[in-house]
């Protein structure tokens, strides 16, 4: 109960559930090294296309926050 408000949280375990799912079938595909999915996550396979959209997103998040920390180079930056 958050406020009054009575809130249905099992959609967003589904969607993290779901994705977690994805993310370990990526990286046992091959996409990406990531060596604690397996621990996180149940085993499923998925089809490339989800496999190659988790690749896209990890390049992407990877470049922004090398830009970032290429920008603020001479400052101290910390990243949550």
């Amino acid at each position: 109960m958050s406020g009054g408000l009575v809130v249905n949280s099992a959609p967003v375990r589904a969607t993290n559930d779901s994705s977690s799912v994805s993310k370990r079938s990526a990286v046992e595909a091959g996409y990406f090294e990531d060596p604690y999915w397996q621990l996180l996550a149940q085993r499923h396979r998925r089809s490339p296309l989800i496999h190659r959209g988790y690749y896209i997103r990890s390049v992407a998040v990877e470049a922004a926050l090398r830009a970032f920390l290429e920008t603020f180079a001479r400052e101290r930056c910390q990243i949550l």
